[in-house]
Formats: C-alpha cells, sequence, structure tokens
C-alpha cells in the first residue's frame, strides 16, 4: 500500500490488499467482497467482441530482412565478396513502445444510471484489451470524493480523497478489470464506504474541489490538471475522470460511439 496522507491518497498495489484493508473497516456483502477478489467475467465478452473490431489495427509485429547463410533471397555483393551471411530471411520483429499508464476515475453522480457505467466500462475494457496488444499497459481504477480529514499538502480550500487499487496486467487480469470498470458496486458499495470512514478520509461523498475550482461536477480542466499532479500520473498517461451529468464531449463520444471513441484512443496511444 502506498499512503500519502498529505493529500489523503490511498493507493493499493493490488485488490487483494485493498480487500484486506476493507475487511478491518466496513462490512461487505459476500457478492461485492468475492468480486472485489476475484472479478467477474459477465462483460468479458462484450469487451472481447469490441476489441475484435479493431484486430486488423492491431499489428504488434513489422518485418525486417535479416542477415543469414540460408534464406529467401541473396544479396549479390555481399556473396561475390565471399561473405558468409549474404542471405536474407524476411522476420518478424516485436514492435516496442514505452509502457503506458491508464488510470480509470470510477466516480459517478448518483443520477448515472448503472447502464451508463457498464457501457463506460465495457469501451474502456476494450480500450484496455486492444492497447494491451500493442505496448506494456498498466491499469489503475479508484475513486475521488471530498475529503474532510485535514490534508497539509492540499492547498487552500482543497478537499479530496482518493482511493485507488492497481489491476494486474501481466497478463490482464480480465474478470477483475471487468467488475472494477463496469459495475456500479466497486465505487458505490465498496471505494465510497471506505472513503466515508471515520478512520480513513472521512468523506461526506460529496465531488472534491481543486486549486479553487470543481472536479467532477462539472469539472474543470484546471481541475483535471490537478487530480493528474496528485496521482502522479505521467505525462503520457491515459486519465479518464469521473463521471458527472455535466459529460464532457469525450465521455459523451465513449457513451454514445464506443467503436469511433476506441479507434480515436488507439490513434493517439496506439502504435
Amino acid at each position: 500500500m502506498f499512503d500519502r496522507p498529505e493529500v489523503n491518497y490511498l493507493r493499493f498495489d493490488s485488490t487483494g490488499e485493498l480487500v484486506r484493508f476493507a475487511d478491518e473497516r466496513i462490512a461487505m456483502s459476500p457478492d461485492v467482497r468475492a468480486n472485489a477478489l476475484y472479478g467477474d467475467t459477465g462483460r468479458v465478452e462484450e469487451a472481447q467482441k469490441l476489441m475484435e473490431q479493431f484486430a486488423a489495427e492491431l499489428a504488434t509485429t513489422f518485418t525486417t530482412d535479416e542477415a543469414c547463410v540460408a534464406g529467401a533471397f541473396p544479396i549479390v555483393p555481399e556473396a561475390l565478396m565471399g561473405e558468409p551471411e549474404c542471405m536474407r530471411m524476411p522476420t518478424e520483429q516485436a514492435g516496442e513502445l514505452a509502457p503506458l499508464t491508464i488510470f480509470v476515475d470510477l466516480t459517478t453522480s448518483g443520477g448515472i444510471p448503472a447502464q451508463e457505467i457498464m457501457i463506460r466500462g465495457t469501451s474502456t475494457l476494450a480500450l484496455v484489451m486492444a492497447l494491451s496488444a500493442q505496448r506494456p499497459v498498466s491499469l489503475e481504477v479508484g475513486c475521488a470524493m471530498d475529503g474532510r480529514r485535514a490534508a497539509s499538502g492540499l492547498r487552500a480550500g482543497e478537499r479530496l480523497s482518493v482511493i485507488s487499487t492497481v489491476i494486474d496486467t501481466a497478463p490482464l487480469d480480465v474478470a477483475t478489470a471487468a467488475w472494477y470498470l463496469t459495475s456500479a458496486d466497486a465505487a458505490r458499495r465498496l471505494i465510497y464506504r471506505l472513503q466515508g470512514h471515520s478512520r480513513v478520509h472521512n468523506s461526506s461523498g460529496g465531488w472534491p474541489r481543486l486549486d479553487g475550482v470543481p472536479y467532477g461536477a462539472p469539472s474543470d480542466p484546471k481541475a483535471e490538471a490537478r487530480m493528474r499532479e496528485i496521482l502522479d500520473l505521467p505525462g503520457e498517461a491515459l486519465f479518464l475522470p469521473a463521471v458527472s451529468a455535466y459529460q464532457s464531449e469525450d465521455m459523451r463520444r465513449q457513451l454514445t460511439d464506443p467503436v469511433g471513441w476506441i479507434r480515436e484512443k488507439l490513434e493517439q496511444f496506439g502504435k
């Protein structure tokens, strides 16, 4: 566990660590606890079908002509010079891209229906699966709420609580990712309750305020930039912010045209 009490940020290295922490503080229903630990494959097939629409775009290798003793064709000048490896063999090489961090804020307004959370989560999971086929990916999910516990690293007027967990991506734990991304229970029946606990961040359940502006309802670019700073996200990281009734253009695109949204993100963050 990575604890930054100066900004009310708790980050767990695994979902198992998160559940053990929760066991000592809140009572979870058996279904929530089991899903938080082991995931749920219910939405995996839908995400897989979405990802398959991009199969032709997910080539992860490129071809080079490798020098060898016996191959598909000769390089005549090298052969005349007596070069032993004068033949060439087309060989597939793995593409190499820098690791990509993906952080998904699971916080949603109370008025956001579970169906929209499911659509957002399914398209996000499909994107994670697709990007994982192209480059190393790390996935982290969490919630950002207001926090009533004093924190020395927050600026005047800022109120924040963040609890997040890393999800395995080497290989991708698809079932666990599916539950956290697509189920309203992950935020509403687990993480929110921890944030509101008096021995954690004592959140009132409202939206945070960051850098003098609201984050989430509606979100402000300044607040999102400040959130990235607090989360210590690298420059290229893909950050999917909280979902409120005041949805950004990107969020509306994800909900109404998930295929187009995934294609945009692949063009931006893929090879």
